[in-house]
């Protein structure tokens, strides 16, 4: 099989601390994972090309070259990079074949793109981390009664230099092939918050900011951690904060899910379980879940005008989340005639392009709720 997925591993003493640490690839830095430490080094004194051989190495281990005390001020990384085999393999293993994956992303793990042109995306995902290619955008979601922005959901974009503004579906398929995905959320993560964050300094009304999580992200042991440190280094209060997971997420290990979740909410922060009504959506393991919102999947918004059985599916969702005390957003709205029928059965927020597309920061501050 040409084409693996990768999951690397960078290891070596904190020169700050003398205590190892766990690297991610993102803004050229990498951070010493022991509690009392934190130092973040500059990743800039190895190349594009010897980060991609790292990452794409067929023989199962790579080392970046050396570099001496005086050029980097920090000893030399050794990449471990382990190769996790095919999907039904990492499915079996890790339950993690990407949950999000479209029609491009789906094409280029399914092999109908060619093996070149995947590796090109790869090696020009890996480039576009350092630098500075990769924007977040955000989707108002609006209060269905009041008529009022609540709240944002993040959603990432590749600012690609020869192929324009990618999609999330177009690139990460093969972020979760390479690797890359836990350092892309955690980036999105930083980013959102400290966007928020600034908008608050401005004076402006209080928002909510929504953050996806991969599956890996969320078995991730450190992911407790790297949320609090996002929220203390930004400033963002943690009620400002929803993280989100999809429903197949927390199917995986409903265990392992409920004690994550868990430790999430005593940080404060707002829970939501998205693409609901799509799987095995049952009021036995709802109740189990600490979430305070379930989003309806815009593939069951999409058929309530003509659809008795998605419009059912609304009604059933809404009135569960309402006997648990969870809010209900419904994702994908793109008509009046889906927003009227979702206010009509008591659907607590809307979100999709009937109000706007995911919009730049500078778009988002300006953006006001009309109707159409």
């Amino acid at each position: 099989m040409i084409h693996k997925a990768y999951k690397v591993i960078v290891t070596r003493t904190c020169p700050s601390c003398g205590l190892g640490f766990t690297n991610t690839i993102a803004k050229n830095v990498y951070e010493c994972n022991y509690s009392q430490c934190h130092a973040r080094f500059d990743f800039s004194i190895f190349s594009d090309e010897e980060i991609r051989k790292a990452l794409n190495t067929e023989n199962g281990e790579a080392r970046a070259p050396e570099a001496s005390s005086e050029e980097s001020g920090a000893p030399p990384l050794d990449f471990s990079v382990f190769s996790s085999g095919s999907a039904e393999e990492r499915q079996r293993t890790y339950g993690e074949l990407p949950e999000r994956a479209g029609a491009a992303g789906t094409a280029a793990l399914n092999g109908e793109l060619t093996p070149e042109r995947v590796e090109s995306l790869e090696n020009s995902l890996v480039q576009a981390i350092g630098r500075g290619e990769l924007v977040v955008h955000y989707q108002p979601q609006i209060d269905s009664s009041l008529n009022r922005v609540t709240g944002a959901e993040a959603l990432v974009r590749w600012n690609h230099p020869e192929r324009g503004l990618l999609v999330p579906e177009e690139f990460l398929p093969l972020a979760e092939e390479s690797g890359l995905i836990v350092a892309l959320d955690e980036w999105v993560l930083r980013t959102a918050c400290e966007q928020v964050s600034a908008w608050q300094s401005q004076g402006r009304p209080p928002l909510r900011v929504t953050v996806n999580l991969s599956a890996r992200q969320f078995r991730q042991p450190q992911l407790i951690e790297t949320v609090s440190r996002a929220l203390n280094e930004t400033g963002l209060g943690p009620e400002r904060l929803e993280i989100e997971i999809t429903e197949a997420i927390a199917l995986q290990d409903i265990e392992l899910a409920v004690a994550t979740l868990q430790q999430l909410q005593e940080l404060g922060v707002t829970l939501s379980l998205d693409d609901f009504g799509t799987g095995y959506s049952s009021l036995n393991y709802l109740r189990k879940l600490p979430v305070q919102r379930i989003k309806i999947d815009r593939t069951v918004t999409r058929g309530i005008t003509e659809n008795p059985d998605d419009l059912a599916v609304v009604r059933a969702v809404v009135a569960m989340g309402s006997g648990l005390g969870l809010k209900a957003v419904a994702e994908g709205v793109e008509t009046i005639d889906q927003l009227m029928l979702l206010q009509k059965n008591g659907c607590d927020e809307v979100q999709g392009f009937y109000f706007s597309r995911p919009l730049p920061p500078d778009e988002f501050a300006a953006f006001k709720v009309i109707y159409k």
